[in-house]
């Protein structure tokens, strides 16, 4: 459940996403016969106020993987994977971050959720996040032409 401050959705009107991780989902067995699922298909993305890595502030943003049952915004958040991954020259690779030479030059929208669970170092440790609130799920991502 989202606390009254994550309510709201935001615009970011002039961003820079610096890399990317795919978070692949994974069903595993364990010894006892249990099936357990690791990663949920989420594109986690460090996204900066400037192109150049380390200034300007950075959180993490998520386009969200798809639902395992089909609900009201499945096709909003299919069209969000789409037009981010139109801006990747190849799929990210899974489980490790990918920088985007040049950084991609963006506007994101979506819901803003505070990531209470981890801190802002333990979610891109590499990339110094600034704050553990995030974008996530983007409801719609465009490029901006430089």
């Amino acid at each position: 459940m989202r606390v009254q401050e994550e309510q709201r959705n935001v615009r970011i009107k002039d961003c820079w996403i610096l890399v990317v991780k795919y978070e692949k989902s994974i069903i595993h067995t364990d010894k006892n016969g249990k099936r357990k699922r690791t990663g949920d298909n989420d594109f986690h993305l460090v996204v900066s106020s400037s192109p150049q890595f380390p200034s300007g502030q950075r959180m993490n943003m998520e386009v969200s993987g798809l639902p395992t049952i089909a609900g009201p915004d499945v096709e909003k958040l299919r069209k969000v994977r789409r037009d981010f991954l139109s801006m990747c020259a190849k799929m990210p690779t899974a489980g490790k971050f990918r920088v985007f030479s040049p950084p991609i030059h963006a506007r994101i929208e979506g819901s803003l959720f505070f990531d209470g669970e981890h801190t802002a170092d333990q979610i891109a440790p590499a990339y110094h996040l600034t704050t553990t609130w995030e974008v996530h799920p983007i409801s719609k991502i465009t490029r901006l032409v430089p």
